[in-house]
């Protein structure tokens, strides 16, 4: 990657890899020990170097090997957008997004490092943001390491704008906020609850009902912070728990209506506003039809 350095960006390179780039420490280390991982007008430089106007910085920001501990399966990807950068999945329903105890082999990491195979791209798995098994919708993932590194600090920073679709169970107002903490519940490693504001981590989710039919809502979440199980409590919360919820809700035999839907965030490298959007998934029909 290039980088043409302006008169505002003059100074010491290490402070434009931080500040500018925001590189965590480990990516940087990780730039410096290749052999040319840094160059300044094609020489190789320290991040001593004090950068200067005109000058052109190179970084080697490709990824040197793959996942060899994810089996690469091949299956049916939906790709939403993908560049030399970042590629957009829309998960489907009960498809981890991780291997884990039990899933090895049928995983979106899997799925995603057999269709880099057949591409001949070099790309370790790297899931910028994380959904489970029975929520579907759109995962982002950073096709190299520098690219994870700006796609998380801005996670991180709260820079990201997520919008998920979900049918409750239940009436709500037409729209609101709920800011409630959520804390771990007591004797349990899974559960979580709402709690005071002296205890557990504040968590603010925005929601408007699109429309409603007989029992069931749907609706649009957009949560502000990114506790465990954020939505499905709060809702739950709201005497409206979403359709499916087995932990929070009710056994209903439905698989959950939640759904990912809208992710709006800056490119990691050209910094432009990207939108991606899944549509609502089918299964929804199984309880409102009428979408």
């Amino acid at each position: 990657m290039e980088f043409i350095i302006n008169k505002e960006q003059e100074g010491l390179l290490r402070d434009f890899l931080r500040q500018q780039l925001s590189l965590s420490n480990a990516e940087i280390t990780r730039l410096k020990q290749r052999e040319n991982g840094i160059t300044v007008n094609g020489e190789h430089k320290t991040v001593r170097y004090i950068l200067k106007h005109g000058d052109v910085l190179f970084l080697d920001i490709n990824d040197s090997g793959t996942s060899e501990n994810i089996v690469p399966t091949e299956m049916m990807l939906t790709v939403l957008f993908e560049d030399e950068h970042i590629i957009a999945l829309d998960k489907p329903y009960g498809i981890p997004t991780h291997p884990s105890h039990g899933h090895y082999d049928d995983t979106l990491a899997n799925g995603l490092m057999y269709y880099f195979s057949q591409k001949g791209e070099k790309c370790l798995f790297r899931a910028v943001n994380r959904l489970d098994r029975e929520t579907s919708g759109i995962v982002l993932c950073a096709k190299n390491a520098f690219a994870a590194s700006r796609l998380c600090y801005d996670m991180q920073n709260g820079l990201f704008e997520k919008t998920y679709f979900a049918v409750l169970s239940g009436k709500i107002p037409d729209m609101g906020t709920i800011d409630k903490n959520i804390k771990r519940k007591e004797e349990s490693v899974i559960f979580r609850c709402v709690c005071g504001k002296d205890e557990g981590k504040r968590a603010v989710t925005l929601y408007e009902k699109l429309s409603e039919k007989g029992d069931f809502t749907l609706v649009e979440l957009s949560p502000l912070t990114g506790r465990t199980h954020q939505l499905r409590v709060h809702t739950s919360h709201l005497g409206a728990p979403i359709v499916g919820d087995t932990l929070y809700g009710k056994n209903d035999g439905q698989k959950l209506m939640l759904h990912a839907g809208k992710l709006i965030f800056r490119h990691p490298v050209s910094g432009e506003k990207m939108c991606i959007s899944s549509p609502i998934p089918e299964r929804f029909k199984d309880v409102y039809e009428d979408f």
